[in-house]
């Protein structure tokens, strides 16, 4: 057996195990011996490059998923951690599960959306709508210089992204970086589908609406918004 949990296994963070997991276990050694078996079946399946990544990334995952140091019964840090709190931890964790489930997409969150408002401490670079269609808006910012380039920016996230992924805070903002630089920039905020949209409209309606925000970026750039 290895001298240590990661030892040999290049998957498993060193980080997952504590300090106080130090005995030899059944669920370790059954586990670190499956995920080597599982990463011996893809380096022999010879798959070609691209199915190769695929295939190895949703293992990877998967073996990932399946540590024993996420399952509260085997982790001696989370048991130890319940018996500090009197099970304080164990409820906690009841609730965020309960409170991620009552609302879609129904999946546990990775952090707490609470802390961010659109306005406050996120997407605060000023800018204005000067458009709204039936998919989209259009976000055109205020110019930080006395002078600014002709040919305005325009960026077409993905629908499935929130235009604020840009403009994340002071400093940590690519449209604030853009428009200090004297760079006229216009971004698409995507409206999200509503159940009356006719299945398989959304991306055409999208595209069209789109193609045609060029020429409206040009024409609308000689005034920012005030």
């Amino acid at each position: 057996m290895p001298s240590s949990p990661t030892a040999g296994h290049t998957t498993t963070s060193a980080k997952r195990y504590p300090p106080c997991w130090r005995w030899p276990s059944a669920a370790r050694t059954c586990y670190l011996a499956a995920s080597r078996t599982a990463e011996a079946l893809v380096d022999d399946a010879a798959l070609d490059w691209r199915d190769d990544r695929r295939v190895r990334f949703l293992v990877d995952n998967l073996v990932e998923a399946l540590s024993p140091s996420n399952v509260p019964l085997v982790n001696p840090a989370s048991a130890k951690a319940a018996i500090d709190t009197a099970g304080g931890n164990l409820a906690r964790g009841g609730v965020s599960f309960l409170r991620d489930m009552a609302a879609p997409p129904r999946i546990p969150e990775m952090v707490d959306t609470s802390a961010f408002e659109v306005g406050r401490n996120i997407a605060v670079t000023p800018g204005a709508v000067v458009l709204r269609t039936e998919v989209l808006e259009l976000i055109q910012y205020r110019p930080r210089t006395d002078r600014v380039r002709e040919v305005p920016l325009l960026i077409v996230p993905p629908t499935i992204n929130k235009y604020y992924a840009l403009d994340l805070a002071p400093e940590r903002s690519l449209i604030e970086y853009l428009v200090q630089g004297g760079q006229q920039v216009f971004v698409i905020s995507w409206r999200n589908p509503t159940p009356a949209t006719p299945t398989g409209a959304w991306t055409p309606m999208c595209s069209r609406c789109s193609t045609r925000l060029p020429r409206y970026s040009r024409s609308a750039s000689p005034t920012g918004p005030r």
